[in-house]
C-alpha cells in the first residue's frame, strides 16, 4: 500500500449531502453531526448550496449514500498554520 492514504472522514461542522428518499430524488444537506438540515428537490441544487455553505463556513462538503462512506465534493477547510515570529 505504498503511496496510498486513507481519506479522512467529515469533521464537525463539515457539510454532508445524502438522499432522503431515493425514489423521490429528495436530497438533504446538513452540518455533520447536527440535526438541522435543508431539503432539496434535486442533487444538483443540494450540491450547489452545500458548496456555497462550505465556502462561507470554511469547511468541506461530502456526499454519502449510506452514512458510512463519504465522498468529498468540496474542500474549503482552512487549516490553522503556526505563526512564526520574525527575528
Amino acid at each position: 500500500m505504498e503511496g496510498t492514504s486513507k481519506p479522512h472522514p467529515p469533521r464537525a461542522g463539515d457539510i454532508v449531502i445524502y438522499e432522503k428518499h431515493r425514489s423521490a430524488g429528495l436530497c438533504v444537506v446538513s452540518s455533520f453531526q447536527h440535526a438541522s438540515h435543508l431539503m432539496f428537490q434535486t442533487y444538483d441544487k443540494a450540491i450547489r448550496d452545500a458548496t456555497a455553505l462550505a465556502v462561507s463556513n470554511h469547511v468541506d462538503a461530502w456526499y454519502t449514500a449510506d452514512g458510512q462512506h463519504y465522498q468529498s465534493v468540496a474542500t474549503h477547510r482552512h487549516e490553522r498554520r503556526p505563526i512564526h515570529a520574525s527575528a
